[in-house]
């Protein structure tokens, strides 16, 4: 796979950050979670949820690992794949809040009509 390589070499050289992601599966004890390396340009934290795409489609990883040094080199055929998205629940956050603001106020009303 000569093509990989030379894309691998032209991005271990262009900024192409990687990060190491973990599957959440009630499949590993703690401790023994697989990791995988992606590739990104998006800004991640340790902790940040992602979207990677896997054999089976989209899935939802855990960011475990923010690699100070780029984990593609051009000497390797690997094919990284791409983190598709960082996933930002403010919105959803907010619409939960929302719920159980409302949910307390119809409890005191429902209280009110006993």
């Amino acid at each position: 796979m000569k093509a990989q390589m030379i894309l691998n070499a032209y991005q271990e050289n262009n900024n192409v950050k990687t990060v190491g992601c973990m599957f959440i599966t009630a499949n590993y004890a703690p401790g023994h979670e697989r990791y995988y390396t992606y590739k990104t340009t998006l800004a991640l934290e340790v902790g940040d949820y992602v979207v990677v795409e896997t054999a089976k489609g989209f899935t939802v990883v855990q960011v475990a690992e923010v690699h100070d040094e780029s984990q593609i080199r051009g000497t390797t055929d690997i094919e990284y794949k791409w983190v598709v998205c960082k996933i930002d629940a403010t919105d959803y956050d907010v619409l939960v809040a929302n719920d159980k603001k409302a949910l307390a106020v119809i409890e005191v009303d429902l209280k009110k009509h006993e």
